[in-house]
């Protein structure tokens, strides 16, 4: 539950020199690494919270290609060229989502991840974890109703589809949801 009064804002499909400094500055303290001003173009959206005019948290999402990366991570690779083709080509990719310390666990992660994917309802969403997004944002994205489609079996890296997302249904019923992000033979998300 949000306990601040937020402000939201969605940018879509705005190339990065349109976007405010201090808006640019605050998304790139947030999401570190993640945040690639050059990977935001056509087919991204941006949201971010502020909270009296800070930047809390944010989320962005990009474009998925047509064609599988040839470069793919672990998830990727056990999702497969066919099923990428099938569930991914085209749908929007959740690449970040980054909410500041102090507001942590009050619902902003909620509140902008559900922002960037309001335009995609029809097809969903759907990430990739590697490492320690997979540790972190694995679990939270599990409670929210995400599908585990395809994990590496070394639990190196997984692909998860968004509650809305048509395979979710599909991937669910496979069984893919117990892969690493799942207590073994419980279907339940580890606490981290």
């Amino acid at each position: 539950m949000v306990r601040r009064a937020l402000d939201v804002v969605v940018y879509a499909d705005v190339s990065v020199p349109y976007l405010d400094a201090d808006v640019r500055c605050a998304v790139s303290d947030l999401l570190g690494d993640v945040w690639d001003p050059a990977a935001f173009r056509s087919g991204s959206t941006l949201a971010t919270a502020s909270v009296r005019g800070e930047v809390v948290g944010c989320a962005l999402t990009r474009h998925s290609p047509a064609e599988r990366p040839v470069r793919a991570s672990p998830g990727l690779r056990a999702l497969g060229p066919d099923r990428y083709q099938e569930w991914l080509a085209g749908c929007p990719e959740l690449a970040g989502v980054a909410v500041s310390v102090g507001h942590r666990s009050s619902g902003v992660g909620s509140v902008v991840v559900d922002a960037v994917l309001t335009p995609a309802r029809p097809r969903g969403g759907w990430t990739d974890l590697c490492g320690r997004d997979l540790a972190g944002a694995g679990p939270w994205l599990r409670r929210r109703g995400w599908v585990v489609a395809a994990a590496d079996r070394d639990g190196a890296g997984a692909v998860l589809l968004a509650p809305r997302h048509p395979a979710a249904t599909v991937a669910d019923r496979r069984g893919a949801s117990r892969g690493p992000l799942t207590e073994p033979g419980r279907g339940r998300p580890h606490r981290t």
